[in-house]
């Protein structure tokens, strides 16, 4: 007959083997929990992620828009190769100096590389000149000026001066 502490020491140990028992019955089962819960987590911080995303896809829209618009705004101020020429864009600049009374001793046309410049020489006054400039860089389309020399006649508010400008194609 089996003591009242061996018996204890039995029941103990029955109650551990069954513990054991169901521990190795759930393990595997435990860790595919764990992996299912890992996973549960990480997809919902992905459709946190993707959410803020489409919700930020009309802003994506918007800015697409905006960007459109400038630079089909940017796109007008360029000329075309069949909308200008040397020749035309000569008779333009010509106009704008004698608008604003500024007398023409020389022009003619240079050619560096893919661009014709246009050299003008002229003479007049200094704030007429300073107009004619003010004109050139708030024209409708691009143009570069290249070169400018200015030669001030001492007191007489009047200047010689040679510049070189093109105009800027976009092909």
């Amino acid at each position: 007959m089996l003591i009242k502490r061996e018996k204890f020491l039995l029941e103990l140990l029955f109650w551990i083997a069954v513990a054991v028992g169901l521990g190795l019955f759930f393990f595997p089962e435990m860790k595919e929990y764990v992996y299912v819960q890992e996973k549960i987590e990480l997809m919902e911080e992905q459709i946190k992620k993707y959410g803020m995303k489409a919700a930020n896809e009309e802003g994506l829209i918007t800015k697409k828009e905006r960007l459109s618009k400038e630079f089909n705004d940017e796109w007008v101020k360029f000329y075309t190769s069949q909308e200008i020429d040397p020749y035309r864009f000569s008779i333009i600049i010509r106009n704008y100096l004698v608008s604003r009374n500024l007398q023409i001793e020389r022009y003619h046309t240079l050619e560096v590389g893919e661009h014709t410049w246009l050299e003008f020489s002229i003479r007049g006054n200094i704030l007429d000149f300073i107009s004619f400039l003010e004109k050139v860089s708030t024209y409708e389309k691009y143009c570069t000026i290249s070169f400018v020399s200015i030669n001030a006649r001492q007191g007489s508010g009047k200047v010689n001066a040679v510049l070189r400008i093109t105009y800027e194609t976009i092909d």
